[in-house]
């Protein structure tokens, strides 16, 4: 997703990939909620956090539960 290997993931990075999977608002929720600390980039470790969520949490209200789809 990082396509310009600057370590982070930019909200058009995100989007030109989730957008052909799920549409453009539920994309976008996605990485709003992905980026935790409201920088407008997904680090590494937001990343990591949010798969963990997506695999693991039963909260439906982490932020990695909302990474594709919107609720």
């Amino acid at each position: 997703m990082d396509t310009n290997g600057d370590g982070y993931i930019g909200q058009d990075e995100y989007l030109a990939v989730l957008e052909s999977i799920t549409d453009p608002q539920a994309a976008l929720a996605g990485f709003r909620q992905l980026d935790t600390d409201g920088d407008g980039r997904i680090s590494v470790a937001e990343f990591q956090a949010g798969i963990q969520q997506v695999m693991l949490s039963e909260d439906a209200s982490a932020p990695g539960t909302s990474m594709l789809f919107e609720h």
